[in-house]
């Protein structure tokens, strides 16, 4: 997998960009965790800093939640740290979709 560290800030999804995919993945393991607290959010960044991955495509949004796609014993791992949802369609439950669109299409913000 290339090296390459992305830090961005999700966009409101009432702005409806278009998916520009800038990688392709479809098989990984996924791992969630669920956070409960800005602290909590603030400790996992610094947990996963871009620096802290060779080979990682890290994703930062704004207070929600981020991913980060990586190589783990030869093994493709999505981790997701974001807050549960509490509803069918409410923040959370868009952020938790958004946040794994990034480890299936990578930086597609752009």
């Amino acid at each position: 997998m290339r090296s390459l560290a992305l830090a961005l800030f999700a966009a409101a999804p009432a702005l409806a960009q278009p998916v520009r995919p800038t990688l392709d993945e479809t098989a990984f393991r996924l791992e969630v965790t669920w956070i409960t607290s800005h602290r909590e959010l603030a400790e996992a960044r610094r947990l996963y800093g871009a620096e802290s991955f060779e080979h990682s495509i890290l994703h930062r949004g704004p207070e929600d939640g981020f991913a980060v796609l990586l190589r783990v014993d030869g093994e493709l791992v999505c981790r997701l740290n974001v807050h549960r949802p509490e509803r069918v369609d409410d923040d959370a439950t868009a952020m938790l979709g958004h946040e794994l669109l990034h480890c299936l299409a990578g930086d597609f913000h752009r």
